[in-house]
């Protein structure tokens, strides 16, 4: 993952703090939030697990995308 968000924040042009959280806001978004949507309407489980694991994701991966933005 890591490696994917610094190839697309390289090709991009991102080089800041407020570029990293967007780009992994909306990566941790397509990438996290769909699949444990994916993944929870597969197990039938409730949407109070797709907003937890995804709202877990999302935060992870902006955080690793403000990680790698800045220092890349």
């Amino acid at each position: 993952m890591a490696t994917v968000l610094a190839t697309i924040a390289r090709g991009i042009g991102a080089s800041t703090v407020c570029e990293g959280l967007v780009l992994g806001l909306l990566t941790g978004f397509a990438f996290v939030a769909l699949h444990a949507m994916v993944k929870a309407i597969y197990e039938g489980r409730g949407r109070w697990i797709v907003r937890a694991n995804g709202g877990i994701g999302i935060i992870g991966h902006a955080v690793m995308a403000v990680i790698v933005t800045t220092w890349a």
